[in-house]
């Protein structure tokens, strides 16, 4: 072969491909690292990839420039080759051979012994490994775990060598990670598994390995979530569902605990012999006989529950008034599936100002894991980290942040392994529940198998249900989640049927005055009862107690008087009291320290409270006499609870009508008292709990209250729990403390934060303001941070003069915190976004990445920000090249930290460039994947921006439906809100969906309401919004009005949105060279600037208008056939019909034209 050398030592060159081009020769002479000629560098991939590493020197030179004419290839070739040989042998003397690209004839090549390519040594690893020998296969599985030169990743010669190489790493990785199974090594086999389902997610044998990993390891939950995540994935990609093999492996998982396959089996985590939590008892009916009896219900409630019991959806919900019997029930319920050998669970939330996030759930969790042994509350705890800030029983820990989906899923995934078939989980009161609990629900009920089901039990008229819970809660019905079951009070006749059957299991002598078990009830009973109880079940027992009770003691009833008490009837207060006050001192002392609680106190706390609390102090012999009598008289129950990890007895108030009834009785003095013994003791005792030591602290006007609040509200932030995080805060700042004018501006900051994550951002804008205002000149820092913050939500909201002004105020010169700073440029950069200044908007985020870079660590999340902020900004100044860039940087940036919301913008930005420089596939890939991480964050308009884009880029490929059930998703999802930033993109992207569809009134419905926002979404929408109304008076015959709509925009980054309709509306009014020129000047810049889909859109409207000036015009005929090559590789199936229709018609009357002629 040329270039032979015979006689002399050539050094080895090695040339890397994998993990990005790379070259080295054996005797570290200096080789090329900076590439004048990256037209060199191709030609040697090209030769290192190329069977035999030769190839003909056309079809190098075409592969390199495509574009150019044969002469000028060949040209470019022959510098690209004297490039290429002096670039790895520097040494090379003028005119000689090059001792590694050499030349046969026509031929190009790599020498095949002086040339080592790491490729090559992975093909020969793979096969050597494939037939055994570990060693090779290692090393395989190592060269395999680099991308195939990922600078060139969307470059077409690469393809058939990605998917070569990608079969490879596939197998290999399968292959070691069946090595490591069947040598006894599960964790080493999870790494290769788990990196072939992110290249292929639906791939079935490596999720069954995971699995098999998974439980080899002892880690069920991990086991079940991957079935679950398999079942998703072939669901999305293929619409099948798991085969055999997985199937069984997940039932296996869901019936037996995991166990190491080395050890002893471990006892199964099982739930405690008793019910975990024991439901509250319903009032019973009178008499001691009817003490232990079963609850007492009406034909109409046993109805009901048989409803309750019938299979249907996962989660019912069992709603009305207070008291009408919706515990019972579940108390029946309950019964019902202990009885069938089932398994209950059962949270109750707690009735206070300071809500525990996710608190029914929690509650629930909390209970069945304290009822395990330490071993098992173990191998929770390592099985379900996520859990572990949320369930005390776990052990401390917890302080890292969790992603609200993986806390979602974790929930799940345990609920599905809770042994013992039918699974009930009783959710009580979820109406005073968090909207995380409601979130929580959601996300659960639309979850398939498991074998569990959810009964809440909920009034729909309580005053603290806010708007967000109601939405879920409708939500859950509409999309047919959930069933809701309401109890309704009642009729006369059932009303006397219950006092009847109340007072007839009443037996003689036993204490209760009731009447006969034989003799009829008098109908003055029956007519005073209806009247106090209205037909609610509860009151109607309560009432019918109290007359009985009143005729034993020949005492007259006392009837209802006026009265004031917060969600209490007069009647039942009164009836209430008075029961109260037949109690002893100690008694009613018990039920004033119960009643400060919102839920259960244990006996240790309990005796602490009663000691300090209370005076004179009940000696413990006369306050266990004290429960005593209060427990059977049915006004306290006890109640298992949890303390220190274990579960101890506990106490509460029966019913929360008497709670609060005893709260409103205790005087203030007394009242605080009792909270700061209650203070003391959640100290003591259960120190973790800073909700509840928060309430106490709030009712004993502590001093420590603040910061308690201050720090529940962190952790809630941290588990995703934002209306926990901001109710807590906003009770914080609402403590009448002194504190420095900083301290609340910081305060408030935080509350900000949170607000805006709700989508409240008119009451952040309020927080931010006020924080301003506190502030004065004293804290510059604070007060940039502040200004930069409202300043963004005023640009986002449409008041981009205020936001001006605002940052214009900002004295940077006084601020020595770096991200402080980079956070104003960072806002400046959103208003010059908005207002259409991208110029400008990039050159403050360059400034803020700057000041993020110069600030180390504590920057990261503002340099991601900067990042992302400027892709953005290059996409639409037509860098595309330079975008995709930043947005690689800021992607390597953000994923490692786990951020979503930062991570939603660089892949919001990546779909967008992808979008643009045609590779729709790719694009779609990003923007589901931005999709996914908005949810992660639950910003509804976050959530919904994504939703429009996405929906967009579906249009593009052709999935209309698809399309539509997004944007009418995101706008359904963003119109309560109101005119937020992103109203306006996803009511246009919605236009757009329906004039695609043919829907011409829809379409201009929507086009409406997006005028009707004046400029809402800046420059950008407004064009789009233009060029939208263009093509609707176009399709309707009217070019007039069309060109009155886009004739004035010329807007160079905003013409792409408009300039193709631009051309089609000057050819209708027959100004034809006018199109032409324009649309060829368009063309030209997007084809500068590599923007391929503004290329393909114009292309096709410049092919219109010359067809319709003149149908034989031989250019017209080179730009349908430019479209559709462009089209059919995005691909995008309705731009490339409609370049085939255009091309049919032009065929056709170049037929008609030379028949004519002939």
């Amino acid at each position: 072969m040329p270039g032979d050398t015979t006689g002399t030592t050539v050094p080895l060159l090695s040339l890397g491909l994998l993990g990005g081009f790379t070259v080295e020769r054996a005797d570290d002479a200096p080789v090329v690292t900076r590439w004048r000629r990256p037209s060199a560098r191709t030609v040697l991939k090209l030769l290192a990839l190329a069977d035999g590493h030769r190839l003909h020197r056309d079809v190098v030179a075409a592969t390199c420039w495509p574009d150019a004419d044969d002469g000028a290839a060949r040209r470019n070739l022959r510098v690209a080759l004297h490039a290429a040989r002096h670039a790895v042998e520097p040494e090379l003397p003028a005119r000689s051979t090059s001792s590694y690209v050499v030349q046969d004839g026509e031929l190009l090549a790599l020498h095949p012994t002086r040339v080592r390519i790491d490729v090559e040594e992975a093909f020969r690893a793979a096969e050597d490994g494939l037939r055994g020998d570990p060693e090779r296969l290692a090393v395989a599985h190592a060269l395999l775990s680099a991308e195939l030169l990922p600078e060139d990743r969307h470059a077409e010669w690469t393809a058939p060598h990605r998917t070569r190489l990608a079969d490879l790493r596939d197998r290999v990785a399968h292959a070691t990670a069946a090595a490591h199974l069947d040598g006894g090594r599960p964790d080493d086999a999870i790494a290769p598994l788990l990196a072939v389902l992110d290249q292929a997610p639906a791939d079935e044998a490596a999720h069954l390995g995971l699995m098999r990993a998974y439980l080899a390891l002892g880690h069920r939950r991990q086991a079940l979530a991957q079935y679950h995540r398999c079942v998703q994935a072939l669901r999305d990609d293929f619409g099948t569902t798991p085969g055999p093999d997985l199937v069984a492996l997940y039932s296996d998982a869901v019936t037996r605990p995991a166990a190491d396959p080395e050890a002893e089996p471990p006892a199964p985590v099982a739930p405690p012999a008793a019910p975990v939590v024991p439901p509250p008892a319903a009032p019973p009916p009178v008499g001691a006989a009817a003490a232990a009896a079963a609850p007492v219900l009406t034909p109409a409630q046993r109805r009901t529950l048989d409803t309750v019991l019938t299979p249907g959806p996962r989660v019912t919900l069992l709603s009305g008034e207070p008291g009408v019997g919706k515990s019972r029930l579940a108390a029946a319920a309950a019964g019902a599936v202990r009885a069938a050998g089932g398994t209950v669970l059962w949270g109750s939330t707690d009735d206070a100002v300071v809500r525990s996030p996710y608190g029914p759930f929690a509650d629930a969790l909390n209970s069945y894991v304290a009822g395990l042994d330490a071993a098992a509350r173990a191998t929770v705890a390592t099985e379900y980290p996520e859990l572990v800030a949320l369930l005390p029983a776990l052990g401390p820990g917890g302080s890292t942040a969790v992603r609200r989906s993986e806390l979602f899923a974790a929930v799940g995934t345990l609920l599905d392994g809770v042994p013992g078939r039918p699974v009930l989980v009783v959710l009580e009161d979820l109406h005073a529940a968090d909207v995380g609990t409601l979130r929580i629900l959601y996300h659960l009920a639309r979850t398939q198998g498991g074998g569990w089901r959810v009964l809440a039990t909920l009034r729909d008229d309580e005053p603290g249900t806010d708007e967000d819970s109601r939405r879920l809660l409708d939500a859950l019905v509409r999309h047919g989640h959930a069933r809701r079951v309401e109890l309704m009070r009642l009729s006369r006749a059932e009303c006397d049927e219950l006092v009847r059957t109340a007072l007839g299991t009443a037996s003689p002598g036993s204490g209760s005055g009731g009447a006969p078990e034989d003799g009829p009830v008098d109908g003055e009973v029956l007519d005073q009862v209806w009247a106090l109880s209205l037909g609610n079940p509860m009151f109607a027992l309560e009432v019918t107690r109290a007359l009985t009770e009143d005729a034993a003691a020949g005492r007259a009833t006392v009837g209802p008087e006026p009265g004031t008490g917060e969600h209490v009837p007069v009647g039942v207060r009164d009836l209430v009291g008075a029961r109260i006050d037949r109690f002893d001192a100690t008694v009613q002392a018990v039920l004033a320290v119960l009643a400060a609680r919102p839920g259960t106190t244990s006996l240790p706390e309990l005796t602490d409270v009663v000691r300090d609390g209370v005076d004179p102090a009940p000696r413990p012999a006369a306050l266990a006499a004290a429960l005593d009598r209060a427990t059977e008289a049915r006004v306290v129950e006890p109640r298992p609870t949890v303390v220190g990890g274990r579960q101890v007895l506990g106490y509460a108030v029966a019913h929360p009508m008497t709670r609060l009834v005893c709260a409103q009785r205790t005087g203030e003095a007394t009242r605080r008292a009792i909270h700061a013994a209650h203070l003391a003791a959640v100290r003591r005792h259960r120190p973790d709990l800073l909700d509840l030591h928060a309430w106490h602290a709030l009712g004993a006007e502590d001093p420590s209250a603040e910061q308690t609040l201050v720090e529940a509200a962190r952790r809630a932030s941290r588990v995703g729990a934002h209306d926990a995080a901001t109710a807590h805060l906003e009770r914080a700042l609402g403590l009448p403390v002194e504190r420095p004018s900083s301290a609340r501006a910081t305060l408030l900051l935080d509350l900000a934060v949170e607000q805006r994550l709700l989508a409240r951002y008119a009451d952040a804008a309020a927080t931010l303001q006020e924080a301003l205002d506190a502030l004065g000149d004293d804290d510059p820092t604070t007060r940039v941070r502040a200004i930069a913050m409202l300043a963004e939500l005023h640009a986002r909201g449409g008041r981009t003069t205020e936001a001006a002004e605002l940052l214009a105020r900002s004295d940077l010169t006084a601020v020595d915190d770096p991200v402080a700073v980079a956070e104003h440029h960072l806002s400046a950069t959103v208003l010059a976004f908005l207002t259409g200044r991208y110029a400008d908007g990039l050159a403050s985020t360059r400034s803020a990445a700057d000041r993020a870079r110069a600030a180390g660590g504590t920057g990261t999340v503002a340099l991601i920000r900067a990042l992302s902020n400027e892709a953005t900004c290059l996409v639409m100044l037509g860098h595309l090249e330079a975008a995709r860039e930043v947005s690689l940087a800021a992607l390597a940036v953000v994923e490692p930290t786990g951020d979503a919301e930062r991570l939603t913008r660089v892949l919001s930005s990546l779909a967008e460039i992808s979008r643009a420089t045609g590779h729709l596939t790719e694009a779609v890939v990003y923007a589901e994947r931005a999709l996914a991480a908005a949810e992660q964050v639950a910003d509804p308009t976050g959530i919904a921006f994504e939703r429009g884009n996405l929906s967009q880029l579906l249009l593009l490929r052709g999935r209309t439906a698809d399309a539509e059930r997004l944007a009418v998703g995101a706008v359904d999802l963003v119109r309560p809100f109101g005119a937020t930033w992103c109203l306006a993109f996803v009511l246009l992207d919605l236009a757009q969906v329906r004039f695609a569809q043919g829907d011409v009134a829809a379409a201009r419905t929507h086009l409406q309401e997006v005028d009707a926002l004046a400029g809402g979404g800046g420059p950008q929408v407004t064009a789009a919004a233009a060029g939208l109304a263009a093509e609707l008076e176009l399709r309707a015959g009217r070019p007039v009005p069309a060109w009155a709509a886009v004739g004035t925009l010329d807007d160079a980054a905003t013409q792409d949105e408009v300039a193709p309709v631009q051309v089609r509306v000057l050819s209708a009014l027959g100004r034809h060279a006018e199109a032409a020129a324009r649309g060829r000047a368009v063309r030209a810049a997007a084809v500068d600037r590599g923007d391929r889909s503004a290329e393909l859109r114009v292309t096709l409207a410049l092919a219109e208008a010359l067809s319709a000036a003149d149908p034989t015009d031989p250019e017209a005929r080179r730009l349908v056939a430019a479209a559709r090559q462009l089209a059919s590789a995005m691909p995008c199936p309705p731009l490339l019909a409609q370049a085939e229709r255009l091309d049919a018609e032009l065929v056709g009357a170049v037929t008609h034209g030379s028949a004519t002629a002939g």
